[in-house]
């Protein structure tokens, strides 16, 4: 595979989950790779049981490097690409955790970009290559005031995030109104509300995905919005409420208690143990997490800068851990 010449761009394949054009949680990350370089994007459908992305597929690209967004690239595939030069980007949420797997894909040189710090954990003890990056999305207008009484906004996205945990975790407390907007994962069953959940509380439901326009219109009229899984890979709509200076009420692991300190930016929780969350303890915490996706969207500006040089760096394939040495340095230089 020949190196991109200093007057052309580089051509890069990139594979992904096909539900992403529908969530577009990959948008920062295309238009990102997309400033500075050509990108084919191939399609995995084996989330609703179509065909997988082959290896023929990705060698009629004749990219100079392959990202594989999210996907689990599996080492027959890896063994059959022409293109030596591989990224993986892995979510949190959709990983092994078992040391040896990640140590088996060493030998393929693949580089792996994290968004969660045990992902970097997990990569540099199997002798990987990482980068380790923390995204922010830019702080939106600031809503000052959204009523005397809390709103909660709760998008049911997964089954781990039931209406019981939710009469668990608002508890006695009087709210103004609990959104509830329908949109389950693949795969995940469709929530029936009981009719006394109408008589606890102020219920508005709205079914479905939402042109851009009407989402703002049914968001932001929240104080407090619940976190849509107990486990994110990054966590947009987690940020997203950040950025809108609402307090995000999220189990206490990955990667929302990477960006939340207990009642400081958000509220945590025990997803084995949920009990009633003091949502007053949340006042002021929209303020201080807007405050930090601002800065955290500067740092955020200047880090990814190292994204496009990292996927286009190399590994040595004979001595990886001089290679991830001499990686670094390369990418900071």
């Amino acid at each position: 595979m020949a190196e991109p010449t200093a007057n052309s761009r580089p051509h890069l394949c990139l594979v992904d989950h096909s539900y992403h054009k529908t969530t577009a949680s990959n948008r920062f990350l295309l238009d990102l790779l997309g400033r500075g370089a050509e990108l084919t994007v191939l399609h995995d459908q084996q989330w609703n049981g179509g065909p997988p992305v082959t290896a023929r597929a990705i060698n009629a690209v004749n990219a100079d490097a392959v990202v594989f967004f999210q996907i689990r690239p599996q080492r027959a595939l890896l063994a059959r690409l022409r293109c030596r030069n591989l990224t993986w980007v892995p979510m949190r949420d959709d990983i092994s955790t078992r040391s040896k797997r990640w140590q088996k894909l060493r030998p393929f040189g693949l580089k792996i970009i994290s968004f969660s710090g045990e992902i970097e954990e997990l990569a540099e003890a199997a002798g990987l290559a990482c980068l380790r990056l923390r995204y922010y999305p830019p702080a939106l207008k600031l809503i000052p005031s959204r009523g005397p009484a809390p709103t909660v906004l709760w998008w049911y996205r997964h089954a781990d995030i039931s209406l019981p945990l939710v009469e668990s975790l608002i508890g006695e407390q009087t709210i103004a109104e609990l959104i509830i907007r329908h949109a389950p994962d693949p795969g995940q069953p469709v929530l029936h509300l009981p009719k006394d959940a109408y008589r606890r509380w102020p219920i508005r439901e709205v079914h479905g995905w939402l042109e851009p326009e009407k989402y703002r219109e049914l968001v932001e009229p929240a104080t407090h919005v619940i976190a849509p899984r107990l486990i994110e890979g990054i966590g947009l709509p987690v940020l997203e409420a950040m950025a809108r200076g609402q307090c995000v009420i999220a189990a206490n692991r990955p990667t929302m208690n990477e960006y939340i300190t207990h009642e400081d930016t958000g509220l945590l929780y025990e997803p084995e143990t949920p009990k009633q969350i003091e949502l007053a303890a949340g006042a002021g915490c929209g303020q201080r997490a807007h405050e930090q996706v601002t800065q955290g969207h500067a740092r955020w500006q200047s880090e990814s800068s190292d994204i496009l040089p990292f996927i286009l760096q190399r590994i040595e394939r004979r001595n990886p851990l001089v290679a991830i040495h001499r990686l670094r340095n390369d990418i900071r230089d």
